[in-house]
């Protein structure tokens, strides 16, 4: 039976992004959304693409997918499979509004 991939809208949102990152995640992140950190590359129903740059760090690319099983993400730095501070600030800018969350 196929599923209908859902809009990433209904993963990226304020609450999902607390159940996914740890409490200083969510700060860092909102931190980087609020101060123009992220470049929205592709921003669609079903993915989100940025380039996110932490004040005095290296910039990262996020890849955030709506899929078939729900939300997958992607980040160039080392925290691999953790929805990590980059990954927040790329949800936050895709909001709109950083201070959302």
């Amino acid at each position: 039976m196929s599923h209908k991939t859902q809009s990433i809208a209904n993963y990226v949102n304020p609450k999902a992004i607390h159940t996914l990152a740890t409490p200083s995640n969510l700060r860092l992140g909102q931190e980087i959304a609020e101060g123009g950190g992220v470049e929205l590359i592709e921003s669609s129903p079903l993915s989100v693409i940025a380039k996110v740059r932490p004040a005095g760090g290296q910039r990262r690319r996020v890849e955030l997918r709506s899929t078939e099983d729900g939300l997958t993400w992607k980040c160039s730095c080392t925290r691999t499979g953790l929805f990590c501070q980059h990954c927040v600030a790329a949800a936050l800018a895709s909001l709109g509004d950083a201070s959302k969350c």
